[in-house]
Formats: C-alpha cells, sequence, structure tokens
C-alpha cells in the first residue's frame, strides 16, 4: 500500500504522511495496511480506488490536477471531504473536471462549455475555420 500510495515518489512521505493523506479521503482502515503488499485493483472498489488517488494528490501537490468524471459517483459526504482537500491541501492547483457540473455545483469558480459549431464537418486538408466558438461563464456564485 505504501508504494501504491506514494508512486512516484517512493519512500519520499513519512507514516503519518500517508496516514493523513488516507484519513482526508476517508480510507484511514487501509493505514494499518501500509506495509501490505497485493493487487489493490482486486482488493479495492472502484470508489476506493478513485479515493486512494485523491490522497496520493494530497502526497503530491501537483500543480494541475485534471479530474475525469471521478466525482460524479460520490455520495454528498465524500464529495465534500475530497473538495475540502483542494481548498485545504491544495489551494494553489489548477483544477480541471472534465463532467457535469452538477456534483460539485459551487466549488468550481469558471465553467468552459464548448459548443458544436452550426458550420458542416470540414476536410482535414483545409484549414480550420478564423473563429471556433467557444464559450466561457463564470460558475455559480
Amino acid at each position: 500500500m505504501r508504494d501504491v500510495l506514494s508512486y512516484p515518489r517512493f519512500g519520499a512521505f513519512t507514516d503519518t504522511d500517508l496516514a493523513g493523506a488516507l484519513a482526508a479521503v476517508g480510507l484511514e482502515r487501509l493505514s494499518a495496511k501500509l506495509d501490505r503488499e497485493g493487487r489493490w485493483d482486486r482488493t479495492l472498489s472502484e470508489d476506493e480506488q478513485r479515493l486512494l488517488a485523491f490522497a496520493r494528490l494530497r502526497l503530491l501537490k501537483p500543480q494541475w490536477v485534471i479530474i475525469d468524471e471521478a466525482l460524479e459517483t460520490m455520495d454528498r459526504a465524500t464529495l465534500q471531504r475530497v473538495l475540502s482537500l483542494f481548498e485545504n491541501d491544495l489551494p494553489n492547483a489548477s483544477v480541471i473536471n472534465l463532467g457535469s457540473q452538477q456534483r460539485a455545483r459551487g466549488f468550481f469558480l469558471r465553467e468552459l462549455r464548448l459548443i458544436r459549431s452550426p458550420q458542416p464537418k470540414r476536410d482535414f486538408g483545409t484549414p480550420p475555420p478564423a473563429h471556433v466558438p467557444a464559450e466561457v461563464t463564470p460558475g455559480p456564485a
């Protein structure tokens, strides 16, 4: 579990760091299994694997995070726990959430909507149009 959680920075974190990251996402029960090796992809549910990825983010503190529909299946309490992780532990991270804005309404400050162009499909041998419509709107207040 230790290697899965600290990948790719093996050995960079203390047991306290690892246990704190697990607790932050509601997986504190795994703290006792830090030295256990196994096929965690078979042992943990998909939701638990997603939470493990968020725990890893807490440790690695990346500048950019891209979330691809990982928030969609979370219950309200788990969603709040994960979103608070960004506010408290990753306040400087830029987060791109791909998915329904309904689940995290009010958390993200901006929303980008890609709108299909009314122009007919073009041949890839021709140059793109001068303007491709995109709409950027402020997120909910």
